[in-house]
């Protein structure tokens, strides 16, 4: 196979990555955490989802999703051509940095997803 074709495919693989990862994570915090429907139906009675609902926005402020993009980042950036997982860190931190600026983790995810955008 020659490389032209395989860089293409590649390509296609992580953009459709990162429209999934977009398209996901904007569902969840629009369609289920900031959904004004299910906040006032969470303060009227107390359903099963809505501990998910309390408990998720407790975990994004500890910005686990920025966090992991940018140690991803930081890993695909630093490490030198020759590394094999490189590429892997740098579609790790892109995929975990888009994630992250949409659920609350922007300040880490931002840098995060610029490190791992450089390294591609």
């Amino acid at each position: 196979m020659n490389r032209p074709a395989t860089q293409n495919r590649i390509s296609t693989a992580i953009a459709i990555g990162f429209t999934g990862v977009l398209v996901g994570a904007l569902a969840l915090r629009f369609g289920f955490i900031e959904a004004p429907a299910l906040s006032q139906s969470c303060g009227a009675s107390q359903e099963s989802w809505c501990g998910l609902r309390s408990w998720l926005g407790q975990v994004f402020n500890h910005k686990p999703l920025g966090l992991a993009s940018l140690i991803f980042g930081l890993a695909a950036f630093v490490s030198g051509q020759g590394w094999p997982g490189r590429r892997w860190a740098a579609v790790a931190a892109l995929l975990l940095g888009t994630a992250g600026l949409v659920l609350y983790n922007y300040d880490y995810a931002a840098v995060g997803t610029l490190l791992g955008l450089m390294a591609l």
